[in-house]
């Protein structure tokens, strides 16, 4: 890839959350360990793997003393950097700065021209505003965008990618794990054991072969969720207003109403967005149509559960156990209403916190920001194009047929136009029917003026 352009110099990226991997970054100390990397490449303990790559935190240079050069060694290999970092830094000027206060955000994207974050950092109304148009990319490293503003970054012009893909097959192993773990109260056994106790009897648990599993939000990770519940003897039914019939059967899940979901399942994955569809899906009137003694897992986004509602719903034995990996505010409160009951089970966001899944989304987010950055259309590109009035009026009856087609079960559709048409008004439209209905093909078919 060539090197990005901004005026003179390389375009600047601010990478204002940790890129890859469970350690912590802060401002500057990324380029000061590079620094030390370069005079020392042979050290074993220096913590250029911390950060983007690894597990061990830097300490900051504003609140604690700069880490001393220990002597150079000559038996240990180089520290290499992890590939989504490399990426950007082969490509532009690259900006690390977390724990940013929203203040000190707005004052950052004046001068970057990309901003990489994950699920921690909010991009709102007014850190666009901020910006002042310099902002030209908004790059999230995972797949939920609800921490962006996506009107105002449409407004504003800047385009805004997710990572799809990479962390697809991490988040259903988690999902399953979890699953595997309430079934068979192994959380609160281990728990129970390393506080001295020998209680076979308490921890009883329930057989996966011939229950009933109801996905709620059969997209990527949803669909192979129901590919490893099928191999543990799970019944699968999937309820999604948007999924194909066709994508269902090839993986030997059933399509089904959310009601006959909600009164047929022994137990519940859940998989969907946080939209406004969606926002408390799982509340008191969901939980009341449920069989008693369900259980329900949650590795999505924690707003689709009406915390209150599932604790009346354990309280009265309508749900018997909950496994939830996504809170409404992360970390919850200290007086969250689930995260101390012995039927729940509890971790912390670990959806996609595998280490190869947390490189690779690196990787794909790092190929996104760049490629938007080079003035191509990102294919994981989650708003509008930006688009002269004229162009958008055009557009508009297709827009009005993608909303149409939306649910549609279609597996392929053809759109006329002519070829001038044909050839300008693909990608957008494209952008308009993947958004639409990812599992339908579309064809732009020139016909003669």
């Amino acid at each position: 890839m060539g090197k990005g352009k901004a005026g003179e110099g390389k375009f600047v990226i601010l990478v204002s959350e940790k890129l890859v991997g469970p350690g912590e970054l802060v401002e500057g100390e990324w380029r000061n360990a590079r620094a030390r990397a370069r005079a020392h490449p042979s050290l074993p303990n220096l913590p250029l793997l911390s950060g983007p790559c690894s597990g061990a935190p830097f300490h900051t240079h504003s609140h604690a003393p700069s880490l001393p050069l220990p002597p150079p060694h000559t038996s240990s290999p180089p520290l290499p950097l992890c590939p989504g970092m490399k990426l950007l830094e082969e490509f532009g000027t690259v900006d690390v700065a977390l724990g940013l206060t929203p203040e000190q955000l707005c004052e950052k994207v004046k001068t970057s021209d990309a901003l990489i974050i994950r699920s921690a950092t909010q991009v709102t109304d007014d850190v666009f505003k901020a910006s002042a148009g310099r902002l030209k990319v908004v790059g999230r490293a995972g797949v939920g965008v609800d921490n962006v503003d996506l009107g105002s970054a449409t407004q504003h012009g800047c385009l805004v990618v997710n990572a799809p893909t990479a962390n697809t097959v991490a988040a259903a192993e988690h999902g399953i794990a979890l699953l595997a773990s309430l079934a068979r109260n192994v959380a609160q056994a281990d728990a129970s054991m390393k506080a001295g106790k020998w209680d076979r009897n308490t921890y009883v648990g329930v057989s996966m072969v011939g229950k009933t599993l109801a996905i709620i939000g059969f997209g990527k990770v949803g669909s192979e969720v129901g590919r490893r519940a099928k191999g543990l003897g799970f019944v699968v039914i999937a309820y999604d207003p948007y999924a194909s019939e066709a994508k269902a059967a090839a993986v030997g899940v059933r399509l089904v109403p959310l009601d006959e979901a909600l009164a047929t399942a022994d137990f519940f994955s859940l998989h969907m967005p946080m939209t406004p569809d969606t926002k408390g899906l799982f509340g008191t009137a969901a939980f009341a149509k449920m069989k008693k003694g369900a259980r329900i897992v949650n590795v999505a986004r924690g707003g689709v559960i009406d915390d209150d509602a599932l604790a009346a719903a354990l309280d009265n034995g309508t749900v018997a156990g909950a496994a939830l990996d996504v809170f409404v505010k992360e970390p919850p409160p200290a007086d969250h209403p689930l995260i101390n009951r012995p039927d729940v089970i509890v971790t912390p966001h670990l959806g996609a916190s595998t280490h190869e899944a947390q490189e690779d989304v690196g990787v794909e987010i790092a190929e996104a920001v760049i490629e938007a950055l080079q003035g191509k259309l990102a294919a994981t590109a989650v708003n509008a194009p930006m688009m002269s009035p004229e162009v958008l009026a055009e557009l508009a009856p297709y827009t009005t047929l993608a909303q149409v087609i939306r649910g549609g079960g279609m597996s392929e559709s053809g759109i006329w136009m002519d070829r001038t048409r044909a050839s300008f008004f693909s990608l957008p439209l494209s952008r308009f029917f993947r958004g639409a209905n990812e599992d339908t093909h579309f064809s732009f078919i020139p016909v003669p003026a």
